[in-house]
């Protein structure tokens, strides 16, 4: 392996930037086996900031490994639907609508990614998962995805919160997170989809 390669598998970012800044490190280079290069190793590892760092730098996404797989696919086959996304289409969209003043509840716990606390209100009697927004608009679910808050998409899928709501435009869940590309959350609203009760 390059020295690169070693310092994304063991993910120090601090020596990866700073291996990046030289000129004469190749980004593209591959293992002395000519299989990977640092950006496989990134993407079989899940190291999304690794990730971020190798693009920026000129890491080619297109490259092949010895088994003929682009790091796109290589994510996705071990189940790192974030980073193929990534890899395949750019880096995340914001969510294309801001926090309004009468968001409360579930929605703005979501929506401000906070999973303990949204936890707690789940746990209360009264908690309901699929409560739409006054303004008529989103669900809590709706939230988590545009925003790609995983761990708060997989409580209130938990909690029973249907992958199958519909927002004011007609979109999923799962249709929010594929607009502003977080694959993680996509591919765990997809297979919720899939799921019969």
């Amino acid at each position: 392996m390059t020295q690169l390669a070693v310092l994304v598998l063991v993910n120090d970012m601090r020596q990866v930037k700073r291996q990046l800044s030289f000129m004469h490190v190749n980004p593209n280079a591959r293992d002395a086996d000519n299989d990977r290069t640092p950006l496989h190793w990134a993407a079989a590892r899940s190291r999304d900031r690794c990730v971020d760092e190798l693009l920026r730098a000129g890491a080619d996404p297109t490259l092949v490994d010895a088994s003929g797989s682009t790091p796109a696919e290589l994510a996705r086959r071990l189940g790192n639907d974030g980073v193929a996304m990534r890899l395949e289409v750019g880096e995340a969209l914001p969510d294309p609508k801001q926090c309004f003043e009468g968001l409360d509840g579930a929605a703005l716990m979501v929506a401000l990614n906070q999973p303990s606390r949204l936890s707690y209100l789940l746990r209360l009697p009264l908690s309901d998962p699929n409560t739409r927004d006054p303004d008529g608009d989103r669900m809590p679910l709706h939230w988590g995805a545009a925003r790609g808050h995983r761990r708060c998409v997989q409580l209130l899928l938990d909690a029973r919160a249907s992958p199958h709501v519909l927002d004011a435009a007609g979109r999923t869940p799962a249709d929010l997170a594929q607009e502003c590309r977080h694959g993680d959350v996509h591919a765990l609203l997809e297979t919720a989809m899939c799921r019969v009760d």
